[in-house]
């Protein structure tokens, strides 16, 4: 798997990727460095994050082209925004 994000400046991810094994879990941290808005109009963010996941054969080592290489095999894409609450 691995992060994007459209404001890659001010948000931290921890991991920002890796390789989970079948059935393994993982806790993500994502941090958003904002101050929060004062009007409700303002509350809707043009920030997005993306979390791209592959299909790997096992004992694949992870790097950053690998997503690149293998792009025919993306398994799943998702698009998350941020939402101030």
């Amino acid at each position: 798997f691995k992060f994007q994000t459209n404001a890659p400046k001010s948000c931290f991810m921890r991991p920002p990727s890796g390789i989970l094994a079948p059935g393994e879990t993982i806790i993500i941290t994502i941090v958003k460095f904002v101050e929060q808005p004062e009007h409700d109009q303002e509350k809707k963010s043009k920030d997005k994050f993306k979390i791209v996941s592959l299909k790997v054969k096992e004992g694949t080592e992870f790097s950053p082209e690998l997503f690149d290489e293998k792009k025919e095999f993306v398994v799943v894409e998702r698009v998350l925004r941020v939402v101030f609450l």
